[in-house]
């Protein structure tokens, strides 16, 4: 098995899984981040990109949402969902997703 590494950092085990559940955990959290952009803007909207913003010794697991919406191609919208309560905590602009 290959080492998945973070720039030059070797991920923990318990970051690993983590990202793994987070994963798991996408129908939910795809629901939740469609509802609350469907709910501003009536559109269609794709997912775009995840980043992990968490620091690996961080007790709760943050991820960024970045979605191209139909309304707003050139800002989309982000947002910051935190994975152990499962609730968007951040949103807005694209730059919500990673700022």
């Amino acid at each position: 098995m290959k080492n998945i590494t973070l720039l030059d950092e070797v991920m923990a085990n318990d970051y690993k899984e983590k990202i793994v559940h987070m994963l798991g955990a996408s129908a939910y959290w795809y629901e939740l981040a469609e509802k609350r952009i469907f709910s501003e803007l009536s559109m269609m909207r794709q997912l775009m990109a995840i980043y992990l913003l968490s620091e690996q010794t961080s007790s709760d697991f943050i991820f960024g949402l970045l979605f191209r919406v139909d309304a707003e191609v050139e800002h989309g919208r982000g947002m910051k969902i935190s994975l152990e309560e499962m609730t968007i905590i951040d949103y807005g602009d694209t730059d919500r997703a990673f700022c």
